[in-house]
This record gives structure tokens, sequence and C-alpha cells, in this order.
């Protein structure tokens, strides 16, 4: 007998969020990876009266009883991080300076999505609020995947940002970046300090 493959042609679960964020109102449409899964893509979009922009994520974590409800439109509250927090894991996005140059940049959490069930952050330049561009050099990815809660601390006062990689109970790598300026006052994100394990 052969198999039947049946395709669903499931509806994205569209969200509103009750707050704004940074002034904007903000929406998602949400499409679930499987049956009963609170994780899939989304895609956000973000309104002002003067602008409006959106992007896309491929890995977000709804909270489940909105992926439960069989509604059209599921309203949920935000929650803003604390004012010292660089990578929340309360918060489903935010803006904030995460490279130190002055800009805030937008970030997507995508709860325990990561390696070990961390959290993933997908960070975006968002250049003149209209143009968003995903930040995809280190420390914003690192060992090829998201930048993650597990493998990365910020430190502020050094304005300086640290990511490590093991394999296992063995640490591989220990890379420490930091904002700098040149002579020319050009900003730049630097690797000042590489330590590897082999």
């Amino acid at each position: 007998m052969d198999a039947v493959i049946v395709q669903r042609n499931e509806a994205p679960i569209h969200v509103i969020y009750n707050q704004r964020c940074n002034g904007y109102c903000v929406s998602m449409d949400f499409m679930k990876d499987g049956e009963g899964d609170n994780w899939g893509s989304a895609t956000f979009t973000f309104q002002k009266p003067q602008n409006s922009f959106s992007v896309h994520c491929d890995m977000f974590v709804l909270p489940m009883e909105a992926v439960e409800n069989d509604i059209d439109t599921t309203w949920l509250d935000y929650v803003a991080p604390a004012p010292d927090e660089y990578l929340s894991d309360k918060s489903p996005f935010y803006f904030k300076d995460m490279d130190f140059d002055g800009e805030e940049e937008l970030v997507i959490t995508g709860s325990h999505c990561s390696w070990y069930g961390s959290n993933q952050y997908d960070v975006f330049k968002v250049c003149n609020r209209d143009t968003p561009i995903r930040m995809t050099g280190e420390p914003f990815e690192w060992a090829g995947q998201p930048m993650s809660d597990r493998w990365t601390e910020y430190i502020p006062n050094e304005r300086s940002i640290m990511c490590w990689f093991s394999s296992g109970a063995r640490l591989v790598r220990r890379a420490t970046f930091q904002a700098v300026t040149d002579g020319m006052g050009k900003y730049e994100l630097k690797l000042v300090k590489d330590e590897n394990w082999e």
C-alpha cells in the first residue's frame, strides 16, 4: 500500500502585544512547526505613525496558552527587560545597545531554542528604523549558532562581550570582543583576546 502524505495548510497565529515597545505597536504572525508545538517561525511587525518595519525569525517560542487558543487573534502582555539586562530570558523582544555603538539594536529572544535548552538571541541593526539587518558576525553568531545566554556574557562597564565554547566538560575557546574606536574615530567591536585549547 502506498503511503499517503497529508499536507496541512494551517493559518498562522496572529498575536498583538498589549503594550508598546519603544513607542512601537507590535504584532506577529506565528507559524507552528508541528501540531501542538509552541515553537516555530515568526514575522514581527513594528509600527509607528511615521514608520514601520518587519523582521522574520526562524525560531521563536510562544506561551503555550497562545498556541492552544482556537481564535484568530491572541493578545499578549509585553514584558520589558530590566535596565541592566542584555540577554533577557523573559522578554520576547526588546531594543538595547548590544554592540556599545550608541545605537539600539532590536533583539528577539528564542526561549529555550539553543544548545542545552538555553535561549538564543537574533540581533538586528535597524538602520533609520525601517531596514532591519540581522547581525551575523561574531559575537552575534558563535560557533555557527545565534548568540546564546549559555555561551555569552556582557560586561557593560568594560563595553565588552565574552563568548566561550566547550566540548562536553572541556573549555575549547574563549574570546573577548570590545567596543573600540581607531585614531580616525571609527567605531568597531573588535576581538581583543582569543584563547584556544585544542
